[in-house]
Parts: structure tokens; C-alpha cells; sequence
């Protein structure tokens, strides 16, 4: 399985500091998708009212821009790597959420996976995510 999202993928290539890999569109429509939802149940994660619906309902949002993603996006092969890592730690965030919406491996995670994203990949307009 070409798009397989397990931890074992070995060293990740890495840029330069200051360059971030390349993005096409469909990449660029999930990832805002997934910093948008995160955005908007943030404030209730750390006002702890998080509520299993609702940490539902942001997994499955995230799952359906996830599924987006693999099925549209074209990366070149060593982007595409450290992207499937990323989505592998977003996988284990909306499982953690699901069992748990104030998990603190669950919304985190996806705050960090967004972040870490926003810092790797050439995504302009992509703000990053507070903890405020």
C-alpha cells in the first residue's frame, strides 16, 4: 500500500533550514480544512469542555480531508514521506480523541502536526495554531 501510514519509515529527508517542501492543491485544501477545524474546538479542548460529539465530529473531519488528501495529492516521493508521517500522528490524535476529547495526545497533537506542517511545507496563508 502505496500510502500505508505506519511509524516505520526510517530517516525522513530533511531541507535546508529556511526551505519547505513543495505543495499542490489538494494538499493545501485539506491542511486548511484540518487547521480550520482545529481552530474552531481549540478554545473548548482547553476550557476542558470539549464534548465526545464534538471531538467526533472534528475526527471525522479530519479523517474525510485525510482521505482528501491521499486520494488527491501528487508530491514528489520525499515530501510525500514526511507528509505520511504527519498524517500517521494525526491518525493517533483522533483515535486518542475519540477515546478521550481531553486527551492530551488527541487535540495537541493535531495543534502540533498543524504547526509542524505550516514550519515544513510551502503553504502561504497557513497561520499557526496557538495554545492561547
Amino acid at each position: 500500500d502505496a500510502h500505508a501510514h505506519g511509524d516505520d519509515h526510517g530517516a525522513l529527508p530533511v531541507l535546508a533550514d529556511g526551505q519547505r517542501w513543495e505543495t499542490d492543491e489538494p494538499l493545501r485544501t485539506a491542511m486548511s480544512g484540518i487547521r480550520e477545524d482545529v481552530a474552531k474546538n481549540l478554545p473548548a479542548y482547553h476550557e476542558s469542555r470539549l464534548q465526545p460529539a464534538d471531538a467526533e465530529a472534528l475526527a471525522a473531519a479530519v479523517e474525510g480531508n485525510v482521505n482528501y488528501m491521499i486520494a488527491n495529492c501528487q508530491l514528489e516521493p520525499e515530501p510525500d514521506a514526511v507528509l505520511h508521517v504527519m498524517i500517521g500522528r494525526m491518525m493517533g490524535a483522533i483515535a486518542a480523541m475519540r477515546a478521550d476529547p481531553a486527551s492530551a495526545e488527541g487535540m495537541p497533537q493535531l495543534v502540533s502536526v498543524v504547526n509542524d506542517y505550516q514550519a515544513t511545507f510551502d503553504h502561504a496563508g497557513l497561520q499557526p495554531l496557538t495554545h492561547d
